[in-house]
């Protein structure tokens, strides 16, 4: 059976990303722009389906994109707050970070998903995203049966009492 596997193919780049605004803050002040980063995941294997909740802090249904192809699992989100035009107040903030974000995640999913029955339903910041699973064939056991075979017809040989040769007559 195979299993889910987190698919993060720029996991040491994302470390390296965190790296570099760390030093750049201390150099220039303040963090750089980040590109998008992977929320936290949590895959629950519930019998007859499985449960994929992510972390999606501050985002709407209408943010969120949920979509499944070649096996891949993708969750992306991006939401941007309406900058203030020029000279309109800013409600007080001298500084906001929170300005635009977005989140992408991705998941290798096994064989045997149904995926038009996968559904996702965000609450309290929390997507969960059910994938069930097709019915699984069990194994059946077959009997195996036996013929009893007539008694010196398995080696052969003719039943006793009958001669394959003819006496001669005179």
């Amino acid at each position: 059976m195979s299993a889910l596997v987190p698919f993060r193919p720029f996991a040491d780049l994302l470390d390296l990303e965190r790296e570099f605004d760390r030093m750049a803050g201390r150099f220039f002040g303040g963090p750089v722009r980040t590109w998008a980063v992977a929320p936290r995941m949590d895959v629950r294997d519930a019998g007859d389906h499985y449960e994929v909740v992510v972390e999606m802090p501050g985002f709407q249904p209408e943010d969120i994109d949920v979509s499944v192809e070649h096996g891949l699992l993708t969750v992306t989100a991006k939401h941007a707050e309406a900058t203030p035009e020029e000279g309109e107040k800013r409600n007080g903030y001298v500084w906001r970070e929170r300005r635009t974000s977005s989140l992408r995640r991705q998941l290798r999913v096994p064989e045997g998903i149904r995926p038009d029955q996968i559904s996702a339903n965000l609450e309290n910041g929390l997507l969960t995203v059910g994938l069930p699973k097709t019915a699984q064939e069990s194994a059946v056991r077959i009997p195996v049966g036996s013929t009893p075979a007539l008694s010196g017809e398995a080696n052969g040989s003719s039943p006793a009492g009958e001669s394959e040769a003819t006496q001669p007559t005179s």
